[in-house]
Protein backbone atom coordinates (compact mmCIF):
# COMPACT_ATOMS: atom_id res chain seq x y z
CA UNK A 1 0.00 0.00 0.00
CA UNK A 2 1.61 3.33 -0.92
CA UNK A 3 0.11 4.90 2.36
CA UNK A 4 1.87 2.42 4.78
CA UNK A 5 4.91 2.40 2.75
CA UNK A 6 5.17 6.24 2.25
CA UNK A 7 4.62 6.44 6.11
CA UNK A 8 6.72 3.87 7.15
CA UNK A 9 9.88 6.03 5.35
CA UNK A 10 8.58 9.01 6.69
CA UNK A 11 9.43 7.70 10.10
CA UNK A 12 12.14 5.69 9.13
CA UNK A 13 13.85 9.20 8.43
CA UNK A 14 12.48 10.94 11.43
CA UNK A 15 15.12 8.27 13.22
CA UNK A 16 18.12 7.74 11.09
CA UNK A 17 21.33 10.69 10.80
CA UNK A 18 20.66 11.79 7.44
CA UNK A 19 24.13 13.22 6.31
CA UNK A 20 23.03 13.32 2.81
CA UNK A 21 20.21 16.16 3.83
CA UNK A 22 21.06 19.52 2.46
CA UNK A 23 17.92 21.24 3.85
CA UNK A 24 15.56 22.05 6.82
CA UNK A 25 11.69 21.99 5.90
CA UNK A 26 9.05 23.80 7.89
CA UNK A 27 5.45 24.67 7.48
CA UNK A 28 4.35 28.33 7.71
CA UNK A 29 1.13 30.10 7.75
CA UNK A 30 -1.17 27.17 9.73
CA UNK A 31 -3.13 27.44 12.73
CA UNK A 32 -4.31 24.53 14.49
CA UNK A 33 -7.99 25.13 14.33
CA UNK A 34 -10.15 26.40 11.48
CA UNK A 35 -13.95 27.14 10.56
CA UNK A 36 -16.31 27.54 7.61
CA UNK A 37 -15.20 30.53 6.17
CA UNK A 38 -11.97 30.90 6.92
CA UNK A 39 -9.16 30.91 4.24
CA UNK A 40 -6.20 28.45 4.74
CA UNK A 41 -2.98 29.76 2.96
CA UNK A 42 0.77 28.40 3.77
CA UNK A 43 4.07 27.28 2.78
CA UNK A 44 6.65 25.51 3.32
CA UNK A 45 10.30 26.87 4.32
CA UNK A 46 13.56 25.37 3.15
CA UNK A 47 16.52 26.55 5.15
CA UNK A 48 19.79 25.26 3.72
CA UNK A 49 22.16 23.61 6.04
CA UNK A 50 25.24 24.32 3.88
CA UNK A 51 25.59 27.73 2.31
CA UNK A 52 24.27 25.47 -1.41
CA UNK A 53 22.87 22.73 -2.54
CA UNK A 54 25.15 21.28 -5.71
CA UNK A 55 22.36 18.82 -6.46
CA UNK A 56 18.82 19.42 -7.67
CA UNK A 57 16.22 17.86 -5.78
CA UNK A 58 12.41 16.98 -5.86
CA UNK A 59 9.58 17.80 -3.41
CA UNK A 60 7.38 15.24 -2.41
CA UNK A 61 4.23 16.87 -0.15
CA UNK A 62 1.32 14.55 0.78
CA UNK A 63 -1.87 15.01 3.62
CA UNK A 64 -3.62 12.20 5.55
CA UNK A 65 -7.15 12.82 5.60
CA UNK A 66 -9.36 12.13 8.29
CA UNK A 67 -10.10 8.61 7.07
CA UNK A 68 -6.59 7.63 7.15
CA UNK A 69 -6.10 7.71 3.35
CA UNK A 70 -2.88 9.63 1.74
CA UNK A 71 -3.42 12.12 -0.87
CA UNK A 72 -0.36 13.83 -3.15
CA UNK A 73 0.02 17.03 -4.01
CA UNK A 74 0.21 17.73 -7.90
CA UNK A 75 1.46 20.32 -9.87
CA UNK A 76 -1.57 21.11 -11.73
CA UNK A 77 -4.02 23.64 -10.65
CA UNK A 78 -7.28 22.14 -11.24
CA UNK A 79 -6.34 18.50 -9.48
CA UNK A 80 -4.14 19.77 -6.81
CA UNK A 81 -4.07 16.38 -4.94
CA UNK A 82 -4.17 12.78 -6.23
CA UNK A 83 -3.98 9.36 -4.00
CA UNK A 84 -1.80 8.44 -6.79
CA UNK A 85 2.44 9.16 -5.75
CA UNK A 86 3.79 11.55 -7.66
CA UNK A 87 6.42 14.47 -6.71
CA UNK A 88 4.76 18.27 -6.04
CA UNK A 89 8.07 20.13 -7.42
CA UNK A 90 10.51 18.34 -9.60
CA UNK A 91 14.14 18.76 -10.31
CA UNK A 92 14.04 22.75 -7.89
CA UNK A 93 17.38 24.39 -8.36
CA UNK A 94 19.35 25.98 -5.49
CA UNK A 95 17.48 29.21 -5.36
CA UNK A 96 14.26 27.75 -4.55
CA UNK A 97 13.56 28.05 -1.06
CA UNK A 98 9.50 28.79 -0.45
CA UNK A 99 7.07 27.00 -2.11
CA UNK A 100 3.00 27.77 -1.81
CA UNK A 101 1.57 24.24 -0.79
CA UNK A 102 -1.84 25.62 -0.27
CA UNK A 103 -4.81 27.95 -0.69
CA UNK A 104 -8.01 27.16 0.53
CA UNK A 105 -11.41 28.03 2.23
CA UNK A 106 -12.92 25.81 4.67
CA UNK A 107 -15.94 24.19 3.16
CA UNK A 108 -18.96 22.84 5.45
CA UNK A 109 -18.30 18.69 5.04
CA UNK A 110 -14.35 18.69 5.55
CA UNK A 111 -14.70 18.26 9.43
CA UNK A 112 -11.14 16.41 10.89
CA UNK A 113 -8.01 16.14 11.48
CA UNK A 114 -5.33 16.62 8.90
CA UNK A 115 -1.61 15.89 8.78
CA UNK A 116 0.51 17.43 6.14
CA UNK A 117 4.10 15.65 5.20
CA UNK A 118 6.85 17.37 3.10
CA UNK A 119 10.36 16.37 2.50
CA UNK A 120 12.98 16.65 0.11
CA UNK A 121 14.07 13.46 -2.28
CA UNK A 122 17.02 12.99 -4.90
CA UNK A 123 16.01 14.09 -8.09
CA UNK A 124 13.63 11.49 -10.23
CA UNK A 125 13.92 9.17 -6.35
CA UNK A 126 10.50 8.10 -4.94
CA UNK A 127 9.64 7.93 -1.03
CA UNK A 128 7.37 4.99 -2.10
CA UNK A 129 10.08 2.80 -4.09
CA UNK A 130 13.64 3.94 -2.86
CA UNK A 131 14.05 3.67 1.21
CA UNK A 132 14.98 7.26 3.22
CA UNK A 133 18.82 7.37 2.03
CA UNK A 134 16.94 9.41 -1.13
CA UNK A 135 15.98 11.93 1.29
CA UNK A 136 17.62 14.96 1.82
CA UNK A 137 15.89 17.09 4.04
CA UNK A 138 14.17 16.23 7.21
CA UNK A 139 10.24 15.14 7.13
CA UNK A 140 7.77 18.83 8.17
CA UNK A 141 4.86 17.44 9.43
CA UNK A 142 1.66 19.89 10.35
CA UNK A 143 -1.29 18.93 11.81
CA UNK A 144 -4.63 21.02 11.90
CA UNK A 145 -8.49 20.75 12.65
CA UNK A 146 -11.10 21.90 10.49
CA UNK A 147 -14.74 22.75 12.08
CA UNK A 148 -17.95 21.86 10.55
CA UNK A 149 -18.93 24.98 11.77
CA UNK A 150 -18.72 29.11 10.81
CA UNK A 151 -16.19 30.82 12.89
CA UNK A 152 -18.83 32.01 16.04
CA UNK A 153 -20.47 34.94 16.47
CA UNK A 154 -20.23 35.45 12.24
CA UNK A 155 -22.64 34.74 9.55
CA UNK A 156 -21.46 34.02 6.03
CA UNK A 157 -22.80 36.92 3.49
CA UNK A 158 -25.34 35.46 0.79
CA UNK A 159 -24.55 35.52 -3.05
CA UNK A 160 -27.35 37.65 -5.14
CA UNK A 161 -28.93 35.88 -7.55
CA UNK A 162 -28.03 36.32 -11.03
CA UNK A 163 -30.32 38.01 -13.35
CA UNK A 164 -31.55 35.37 -15.74
CA UNK A 165 -33.66 35.16 -18.99
CA UNK A 166 -37.66 35.03 -18.80
CA UNK A 167 -38.42 31.46 -18.23
CA UNK A 168 -41.48 29.63 -19.11
CA UNK A 169 -44.20 29.73 -16.19
CA UNK A 170 -42.81 27.15 -13.84
CA UNK A 171 -44.98 23.82 -13.23
CA UNK A 172 -45.63 23.50 -9.81
CA UNK A 173 -42.92 21.82 -7.50
CA UNK A 174 -43.59 18.49 -5.43
CA UNK A 175 -44.11 19.65 -1.57
CA UNK A 176 -41.04 19.79 0.28
CA UNK A 177 -40.71 19.00 3.86
CA UNK A 178 -40.66 21.64 6.35
CA UNK A 179 -37.85 21.71 8.92
CA UNK A 180 -38.81 21.12 12.09
CA UNK A 181 -38.71 24.21 14.73
CA UNK A 182 -36.15 24.69 17.08
CA UNK A 183 -36.48 23.12 20.40
CA UNK A 184 -37.70 25.96 22.98
CA UNK A 185 -36.85 26.83 25.99
CA UNK A 186 -33.87 24.74 26.05
CA UNK A 187 -31.70 24.95 29.41
CA UNK A 188 -28.01 23.82 30.66
CA UNK A 189 -28.26 23.43 34.55
CA UNK A 190 -24.17 22.86 35.73
CA UNK A 191 -23.47 20.71 38.08
CA UNK A 192 -19.88 19.04 39.77
CA UNK A 193 -18.32 17.92 36.50
CA UNK A 194 -21.65 17.49 34.71
CA UNK A 195 -24.26 19.68 32.82
CA UNK A 196 -27.47 18.69 32.39
CA UNK A 197 -29.39 19.51 29.86
CA UNK A 198 -33.02 19.66 28.88
CA UNK A 199 -35.58 20.91 26.36
CA UNK A 200 -39.43 20.61 25.46
CA UNK A 201 -40.30 18.15 23.11
CA UNK A 202 -40.93 18.72 19.28
CA UNK A 203 -44.21 17.74 17.38
CA UNK A 204 -42.82 15.31 14.68
CA UNK A 205 -39.34 14.70 15.97
CA UNK A 206 -38.20 10.98 15.69
CA UNK A 207 -35.27 11.95 17.19
CA UNK A 208 -32.83 15.17 18.53
CA UNK A 209 -29.10 15.80 17.55
CA UNK A 210 -27.13 17.72 20.18
CA UNK A 211 -24.27 19.74 19.79
CA UNK A 212 -21.24 20.92 21.60
CA UNK A 213 -18.01 23.28 21.90
CA UNK A 214 -15.34 22.02 24.21
CA UNK A 215 -13.22 24.77 25.96
CA UNK A 216 -10.11 24.21 23.53
CA UNK A 217 -12.64 24.88 20.86
CA UNK A 218 -13.19 20.92 19.66
CA UNK A 219 -16.62 19.83 18.81
CA UNK A 220 -18.74 16.93 19.84
CA UNK A 221 -22.59 15.69 19.10
CA UNK A 222 -24.96 12.80 19.63
CA UNK A 223 -28.25 11.68 18.94
CA UNK A 224 -30.89 11.01 21.45
CA UNK A 225 -34.26 10.29 21.50
CA UNK A 226 -35.14 11.53 24.81
CA UNK A 227 -35.72 15.62 26.01
CA UNK A 228 -33.23 15.50 28.58
CA UNK A 229 -29.08 14.72 28.45
CA UNK A 230 -26.84 14.38 31.28
CA UNK A 231 -23.29 15.36 29.93
CA UNK A 232 -20.60 13.93 32.62
CA UNK A 233 -17.06 13.93 33.11
CA UNK A 234 -16.87 17.79 32.44
CA UNK A 235 -13.71 19.77 33.61
CA UNK A 236 -15.05 22.55 36.43
CA UNK A 237 -14.87 25.60 35.67
CA UNK A 238 -14.57 25.64 32.11
CA UNK A 239 -17.32 26.94 29.64
CA UNK A 240 -19.07 24.84 27.53
CA UNK A 241 -21.59 25.45 24.68
CA UNK A 242 -24.65 23.87 23.66
CA UNK A 243 -27.18 23.86 20.37
CA UNK A 244 -30.52 21.22 20.18
CA UNK A 245 -32.15 20.34 17.18
CA UNK A 246 -34.57 18.12 16.04
CA UNK A 247 -34.67 15.18 13.38
CA UNK A 248 -37.63 14.10 11.33
CA UNK A 249 -38.47 10.71 10.64
CA UNK A 250 -37.35 11.22 7.29
CA UNK A 251 -33.78 11.67 9.05
CA UNK A 252 -34.45 16.25 7.88
CA UNK A 253 -32.44 17.76 10.78
CA UNK A 254 -34.30 20.82 12.18
CA UNK A 255 -33.73 24.57 12.91
CA UNK A 256 -31.29 24.87 15.93
CA UNK A 257 -31.99 26.09 19.07
CA UNK A 258 -30.30 29.17 20.06
CA UNK A 259 -26.67 28.75 21.87
CA UNK A 260 -27.15 27.91 25.95
CA UNK A 261 -23.75 28.07 27.66
CA UNK A 262 -22.92 26.73 31.38
CA UNK A 263 -20.07 26.25 33.56
CA UNK A 264 -19.65 22.99 35.82
CA UNK A 265 -18.61 23.80 39.20
CA UNK A 266 -17.68 21.42 42.19
CA UNK A 267 -20.01 21.01 44.77
CA UNK A 268 -20.45 22.87 48.17
CA UNK A 269 -20.47 21.36 51.24
CA UNK A 270 -21.36 22.31 54.11
CA UNK A 271 -19.29 24.01 57.10
CA UNK A 272 -18.38 21.40 60.05
CA UNK A 273 -20.07 21.41 63.00
CA UNK A 274 -19.26 23.53 65.71
CA UNK A 275 -16.94 21.55 68.72
CA UNK A 276 -16.52 22.66 72.17
CA UNK A 277 -19.52 23.91 73.00
CA UNK A 278 -19.88 25.42 76.16
CA UNK A 279 -23.05 26.66 78.14
CA UNK A 280 -22.82 29.37 81.26
CA UNK A 281 -25.50 29.69 83.46
CA UNK A 282 -26.37 32.96 84.99
CA UNK A 283 -29.39 34.96 86.02
CA UNK A 284 -32.13 34.46 83.81
CA UNK A 285 -29.94 33.80 80.74
CA UNK A 286 -27.86 30.76 79.68
CA UNK A 287 -24.05 32.10 78.06
CA UNK A 288 -23.22 29.82 74.97
CA UNK A 289 -20.04 29.51 73.58
CA UNK A 290 -17.83 27.68 70.87
CA UNK A 291 -14.54 28.21 68.29
CA UNK A 292 -15.82 29.88 65.13
CA UNK A 293 -16.23 27.76 62.43
CA UNK A 294 -14.08 28.14 58.66
CA UNK A 295 -16.49 28.96 56.04
CA UNK A 296 -19.57 30.18 58.71
CA UNK A 297 -21.33 33.30 57.78
CA UNK A 298 -23.71 32.86 60.65
CA UNK A 299 -24.84 30.48 62.75
CA UNK A 300 -28.44 28.74 63.46
CA UNK A 301 -29.12 27.90 67.67
CA UNK A 302 -31.78 25.47 68.60
CA UNK A 303 -33.04 24.97 71.87
CA UNK A 304 -35.52 23.03 74.04
CA UNK A 305 -37.19 23.75 77.40
CA UNK A 306 -37.97 20.72 79.60
CA UNK A 307 -41.05 19.02 78.61
CA UNK A 308 -41.51 21.77 75.83
CA UNK A 309 -40.98 22.13 71.99
CA UNK A 310 -37.83 22.98 69.82
CA UNK A 311 -37.21 26.95 69.89
CA UNK A 312 -34.32 27.80 67.58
Amino acid sequence: MPKFVFSLLFLLSLTQSLSAATAELNFEGLKPYYYVGESIQFDLQENLKTSSRFHKVDLWVAVELPSRDLLFRTPLAFTPFSPKPQAFRAALETTVNRHRVLEFEVQPGFGGDYTFYAVYVEEGKSPITDNFTVFRSNVAVASLTLSNRPLPGETRPVAPAPTEPPSPPPVAPAPTETKLPAPNPFTAVAGDSQITLSWQPVTGAASYTVDWRKPDGSEGNLSLSSTSYQHTGLINGATYTYWISGVSVTGLEGNPSEAVVATPKAAERPPAAPTHLSAEAADSQVVLNWPAVSGAVSYSINWQIAGGAVQS
